[in-house]
């Protein structure tokens, strides 16, 4: 039930901040909300202190731990230094940047501000994925599911989640989304719903466990754990995955990787793919 906010950071300043004040830099006005403290009761605040080369590489290992221990995970990121490494981890945890000069000449009250706007956008997302048949769409594999809204929403959250129109954007995709959620015939519409992608391939969540995501390194990288586990900042249960099929007969054609290019699928009867793009 734990929500954690890490400011990913290399400025003695905020790290000292962060690490005297801790939870209350957290606004009062939104985690005594009845949505969080039910949710995730205390959430707690942390720096993640970047004071030599060691402290990126061992960014990864920690972001697959956080993934795994917390319910939600927002990673506030100094948009001037670490924008790329926090990119690389944009499918799992919620990132949100701040700038870190304005944050090192007005640290206290700027930080929460910046702490603020990351809750709201983050409350959005997490109350979707609170409702299941929203949550099933945010699940869908990034990389496998050929769709302009899968598309938007890993813009939205890899680059877009301090932006004014991300709920709004957030709202229209998973609505697009939400539409291409159908049977395989119009003659079945008692049956199983699939999402459907432009191929088209059909995506089905399943509810067996009989399937695991691989994460030795290599070849895998952490990201792929960290994503096996955790979609946009809010951990999944890692042991389900989408079965694909098409509308008759078997499977084929490209579909992603959780690492690396694709591969191509030849013929199939249906394929296990896990939200991370791992089958």
């Amino acid at each position: 039930m734990s929500l954690s906010v890490v400011i990913l950071t290399a400025d003695e300043r905020l790290i000292g901040l962060v690490g005297t004040r801790k939870s209350g830099l957290l606004p009062k006005d939104i985690i005594e909300k009845d949505y969080f403290r039910q949710r995730f009761g205390v959430p707690t605040a942390k720096s993640y202190p970047v004071r030599r080369p060691t402290d990126l590489e061992d960014f990864p290992s920690f972001l697959v731990d956080q993934c795994i221990a917390n319910e939600g995970l927002i990673v506030l990121y100094d948009e001037g230094r670490f924008a790329r490494l926090a990119r690389d981890y944009c499918e799992a945890a919620f990132i949100y940047p701040f700038d870190g000069g304005l944050a090192a000449r007005h640290s206290h009250n700027y930080l929460q501000k910046v702490i603020a706007g990351a809750l709201r956008a983050f409350s959005s997302l997490s109350r979707k994925f609170d409702d299941h048949k929203f949550q099933q769409a945010l699940l869908l594999p990034l990389r496998s599911f050929r769709a302009c809204e899968v598309a938007t929403l890993r813009n939205l959250f890899c680059n877009r989640t301090s932006d004014p129109q991300f709920v709004p954007e957030l709202e229209a995709a998973l609505k697009g989304l939400r539409e291409r959620k159908k049977p395989k015939r119009q003659s079945d519409w008692s049956k199983e719903a699939f999402f459907v992608d432009d191929r088209p391939a059909y995506f089905s969540y399943g509810h067996e466990q009989h399937a695991r995501i691989e994460t030795a390194r290599p070849p895998h990288l952490h990201s792929c754990e960290a994503n096996g586990n955790s979609r946009f900042g809010r951990r999944y249960d890692p042991l389900r995955h989408f079965n694909v099929s098409a509308v008759s007969g078997g499977i084929s054609g490209d579909f992603g990787s959780c690492h690396g290019p694709g591969s191509r699928v030849s013929s199939a009867t249906h394929l296990n793919v896990f939200p991370n793009d791992y089958f």
